[in-house]
């Protein structure tokens, strides 16, 4: 089989199995739409409807809640204190059931699906903690319940913060169990930072739900787009100050080994309420679920405090606590990443290097000039990351071989040349290439690519690639923390958050690597002359910065004159006036008059066999008397996209077989090239 051959072979099998995919997809979509996935409500559980809410307002369209209650036995209903048992994201109230069923031994315990899970309505407009909290005022105004214990789970503790400050009247106290609040101690503890990161998630969720056939499965599962949106959605700055204004009863329960919600949020949380109990258990954030017995016994005694008018509130709290709720938060006190924050942010480091490496590198010792990480899991995670991206790219070069440069993605970012030059360079310096690379910005993709496609020894080049990054990883990082740390001091007396000026030294301390290793090299200087030249050069800019005002003129020209199609009548002789997709060939044929003055010129059709076309080139040159050096380019094209000047009959047989169109063989003319233009 020819590699012509193969490569149709392999373009047929994709187009098919492209076609089937899509089928399924959009049988998927007709299944969705036809069969909503929250149009029924669940068997056995009651539910009622209330308003949409969008922040603080409510919305004209209905929006199911299910819930459960529990009771105690032959307890009349409106006779025992109401304990509000909010769960947290992802769940439902079928995570706290046990909880409330041992509540229940006193209490009369209200466990509702907050709206986008569970048994509630799926699809709603807001998801976060403020709108989950005006779900909630109409929920109780529909049970007519007055007042509440409020027991928050997770995110369900921001909702009941969101409830004190909606309806202080209505919380008589307030359960922080194992619950988020200020926004220092979340995740990375910058909101704008967080905000991305919940982002992320929403979009990697939602093209999962959107892009893979799933006939409706994945909508109900627990990471499905809601749950992404109520991270999404939720502010945590306003928990702050909702913590430092709350007067009432507050008991925080929370695990000394919680990975998703630190502890330290837990204690910051009592100081800045003075009045607050903690009780710290031995356990984590699932201890709820695990170990409903050592969260319920608190809860039970701390509201039956409050009912017998014995729990401390902020105007009776300990003058002592006071003092240091008012004490202004200390940045410096945030601890570290830990647990599951820790592991979110090693695994973004390590993806993010498939996007940039060094400057990857760069935020990481950022992170550990901001304490975020400490240095040696900063330095693993990156280099982490760091190898398996490049390993991935020889993979790519060993098993697709040279087609895989013709191909989206490689395709836009390396010119076949480059490959070429990148083999020759590889044969002549051997493996120990695979480590002066990682130090010659621009060099490692092709570099890579091209051991793969020469079947370098697989564990020589992981062998050479290790070396290299665990050599240039440390310096990276270890540099970017250094000067890191002395940028935040510098800014840190400033107004505001230093975080913008911690990026801004990022891209600096980027740019500075990226060109400044390059002057070290000859080759690297005339890169960055070239490069130079090209930006400050007008014929080398984007083509659309000169085809739009032209293609808004030609419009407005057609506006004015009445008709559209007047831009063809520029050149009558071309199809559509010549303006785009014209034939190079015709062109040539429609100057046949003039042909001493041309150069000589064959078309080369794409339907020919590989074979009959180089050939084909060989006849043309030899009865044209043409040698070496000839131009290639393609039959339709513009801005020169396509020409090459080919020196080898090698050259021109991997020209060839990388042609997706009829192909000009022309003879090649040195000296200057000009352009002449007319209008009429």
């Amino acid at each position: 089989m020819t590699e012509a051959t193969a490569e149709r072979t392999r373009v047929r099998w994709g187009l098919w199995l492209g076609g089937v995919y899509m089928l399924l997809l959009a049988a998927s979509h007709a299944v969705w739409l036809a069969n909503p996935v929250d149009a029924e409500p669940w068997p056995d559980v009651p539910y009622l409807h209330v308003q949409a809410v969008e922040g603080e307002r409510t919305v004209d369209r209905p929006v199911r809640m299910a819930y459960r209650e529990y009771l105690p036995e032959e307890a009349v209903r409106d006779e025992v204190p109401v304990v509000l048992l909010v769960h947290g994201s992802p769940g439902d109230s079928r995570s706290v059931r046990r909880v409330g069923r041992l509540l229940s031994a006193e209490f009369r315990v209200l466990a509702p699906d907050l709206p986008g899970l569970g048994g509630s309505n799926l699809w709603v407009p807001d998801y976060s903690v403020l709108a989950h909290a005006g779900y909630l005022l109409q929920f109780l105004d529909s049970l007519h319940v007055e007042q509440v214990h409020f027991v928050g789970f997770s995110l369900g503790g921001g909702v009941g913060l969101e409830l004190s400050r909606l309806a202080p009247d209505r919380v008589r106290s307030l359960t922080l169990l194992s619950s988020i609040g200020v926004q220092e101690l979340e995740l990375l503890g910058d909101y704008t930072l967080n905000h991305a990161v919940h982002a992320l998630q929403l979009v990697v969720i939602g093209l999962v739900q959107e892009g893979v056939p799933h006939f409706g499965r994945l909508d109900r599962m627990g990471l499905n787009s809601a749950y992404a949106r109520n991270f999404y959605d939720t502010d945590q700055r306003p928990l702050r100050g909702i913590l430092e204004q709350y007067d009432k009863p507050m008991l925080i329960v929370h695990g000394n080994k919680d990975v998703l919600v630190p502890a330290a949020a837990a204690r910051e949380h009592q100081r800045i309420v003075p009045q607050s109990q903690l009780q710290m258990i031995d356990g984590d954030h699932f201890m709820t679920f695990m170990r409903p017995e050592v969260v319920a016994d608190p809860i039970q005694q701390f509201v039956t405090a409050v009912e017998a008018g014995e729990a401390t509130t902020r105007e009776t709290a300990d003058p002592s606590r006071v003092r240091e709720a008012a004490r202004r938060f200390d940045p410096q006190s945030i601890p570290g990443a830990q647990g599951f924050s820790l592991l979110v942010v090693l695994f973004l480091l390590a993806c993010a290097t498939m996007v940039s490496e060094d400057l990857t590198g760069i935020g990481a010792g950022l992170l550990v000039a901001r304490g975020t990480l400490g240095f040696l899991p900063a330095t693993i995670a990156v280099i982490v990351g760091i190898f398996g991206s490049d390993v991935g790219i020889y993979l790519t070069g060993r098993l697709l071989g040279r087609p895989a440069v013709n191909h989206a993605p490689l395709k836009w970012v390396i010119k076949p040349a480059t490959i070429e030059r990148s083999r020759r360079w590889f044969e002549r310096r051997g493996a120990a290439i695979i480590f002066l690379s990682r130090f010659t910005p621009g060099t490692r993709v092709v570099t890579y690519i091209a051991a793969g496609m020469l079947r370098m020894r697989f564990p020589l080049f992981v062998a050479w690639l290790f070396l290299a990054v665990a050599v240039w990883v440390p310096i990276l990082v270890g540099a970017s923390a250094i000067f890191g740390i002395e940028v935040t001091q510098i800014f840190e007396p400033l107004a505001g958050p230093t975080w913008p000026w911690i990026l801004a030294f990022a891209i600096l301390l980027f740019i500075t690597i990226r060109v400044g290793l390059r002057l070290f090299t000859r080759h690297g200087r005339r890169r960055l002359l070239g490069r130079w030249r090209r930006m400050t050069r007008w014929e080398f800019w984007p083509p659309w910065i000169f085809y739009l005002p032209a293609l808004l003129y030609v419009l407005w020209l057609g506006v004015k004159h009445r008709s559209l199609t007047l831009f063809t009548a520029a050149n009558p002789a071309l199809p559509d006036g010549g303006v785009v997709g014209e034939s190079k060939f015709e062109i040539h044929r429609g100057l046949a008059h003039a042909a001493t003055w041309l150069p000589k010129t064959t078309l080369l059709s794409i339907t020919q066999p590989r074979n009959q076309q180089v050939e084909t080139a060989r006849e043309f040159m030899r009865q044209e008397g043409l040698a070496f050096p000839v131009l290639m380019k393609p039959d339709v094209g513009e801005r020169g996209d396509g020409v090459e000047v080919l020196r080898t009959e090698d050259e021109l047989e991997d020209y060839l077989a990388r042609a997706k169109s009829d192909i000009l063989l022309q003879e090649y003319m040195g000296g200057d090239e000009y352009g002449v233009f007319y209008y009429r």
